[in-house]
């Protein structure tokens, strides 16, 4: 058994590992970043570090919206910086079983299979490989090592 983060994001439910999780914040002043992709928010100061926020409701659906008092920022760590998850909302921590999770290629009829996807039978969609998924879905501003492509712009 793993403990999960649930969340939503655009009605959809999702979760990640507890483990991948270093804070959830209530939304703050995000400060935008010129010429940024749509799937970038922008930046927040979190103790003097530029966490650079990404946009999930941008990277699912392809739209994004005005943020909201009720939003929430995942705040994860990678390699070598933290970045957080803009989302609609935190529904909790859940202990779930591994063998409940399902690849999510199963699921999908589609050609391309989300890198760092996967599901639960439920339905609830878990991002399995955050680095591996935030690099699938953001060419322009991430590389798999977790450095921006365009470390200038982040500056």
């Amino acid at each position: 058994m793993s403990y999960f983060v649930n969340f939503t994001v655009a009605g959809q439910r999702y979760a990640m590992r507890s483990c991948d999780v270093h804070k959830v914040i209530r939304v703050v002043d995000i400060v935008p970043i010129p010429n940024s992709s749509e799937k970038i928010s922008g930046t927040i100061n979190k103790h003097g570090a530029r966490v650079v926020i990404f946009n999930m409701q941008a990277i699912f659906t392809g739209s994004s919206r005005e943020v909201e008092l009720t939003d929430a920022i995942i705040v994860i760590r990678l390699k070598e910086r933290k970045i957080g998850l803009l989302v609609d909302g935190i529904s909790g921590i859940e202990e779930r079983s591994e063998e409940d999770n399902i690849r999510y290629k199963e699921i999908l009829l589609e050609e391309r299979t989300p890198e760092g996807l996967s599901t639960f039978r439920d339905g609830t969609i878990l991002i399995s490989d955050v680095e591996s998924f935030l690099a699938a879905c953001t060419h322009d501003g991430i590389r798999s090592d977790g450095k921006f492509k365009n470390e200038k712009q982040f500056a």
